[in-house]
């Protein structure tokens, strides 16, 4: 009875330490707050875009002033040109009607990083995929679907360029001249 409760404690002592040993509560506790990068200019300005607004809130909750791109700003300052690629969808598998059961959503996004000062430039793409079940007899629940994987995908894309800003290994401060920094589209 003593011998079984020994390897019971000595089973559920090693499960514990292989498991919390791995890394595995780590996962997610990077703190996106420590951009470089306080001040920028993000490209394309479109303030009427809902992904540039997103992006926008999103660098702004991590500490980054994102100026307008006009009164010589965007020479001074880093540049972010950000290039969001559509939507696109493969067909992964068909039905015996010859109608799409299974298809990948695949968004993109393209983003070019500028620093003036020294001339740096960072460019990376970032990818999203998202596979659903299609059913031909629910078509508007397909669409609603459809919709919030897209914005689904788009916060991803986001959290992952903050992410990766976060992890650039810049030694230069900027210090930007900011006309209006409060602007609310």
């Amino acid at each position: 009875m003593i011998r079984i409760n020994i390897r019971f404690f000595c089973t559920l002592v090693l499960l514990i330490s292989l498991v919390g040993g791995c890394g595995f509560h780590l996962r997610g506790t990077h703190n996106p707050k420590t951009i470089h990068v306080k001040e920028l200019v993000l490209l394309p300005y479109t303030p009427y875009d809902r992904f540039y607004q997103i992006t926008r809130e999103n660098l702004k909750r991590a500490g980054v002033d994102v100026l307008l791109p006009q009164d010589g700003a965007s020479q001074a300052c880093p540049t972010l040109n950000l290039t969001k690629s559509d939507i696109t969808q493969h067909t992964l598998v068909y039905s015996l009607q010859g109608q799409t059961r299974r298809e990948r959503l695949q968004l993109g996004l393209k983003y070019n990083l500028i620093l003036p000062s020294s001339g740096q430039e960072f460019n990376q793409k970032i990818i999203s995929n998202r596979d659903r079940q299609l059913n031909p007899n629910q078509d508007l629940a397909d669409q609603y679907e459809r919709s919030l994987l897209e914005t689904e995908m788009q916060q991803e894309l986001i959290q992952q360029l903050i992410q990766q800003l976060s992890f650039l290994p810049l030694t230069e401060s900027y210090q930007c001249v900011s006309i209006s920094t409060n602007f609310k589209p």
